[in-house]
């Protein structure tokens, strides 16, 4: 079993948004920001570490 597939991952996170719905959107808002992100431009994001480059 990958953590992906633990289930204990997902009932923590069904948890936390039956108690507080707002918790993820308060949490998402007080990230930080990296300053090279900016709102309009285009940005490239490489997943090195996904799964298919694993074969």
């Amino acid at each position: 079993m990958s953590f992906n597939d633990d289930p204990r991952r997902y009932e923590h996170l069904s948890a936390i948004r039956l108690e507080d719905p707002d918790a993820v959107a308060r949490a998402a808002a007080a990230r930080r920001r990296h300053p090279g992100l900016k709102y309009g431009t285009q940005n490239f994001i490489v997943a090195a570490d996904h799964p298919a480059a694993a074969r």
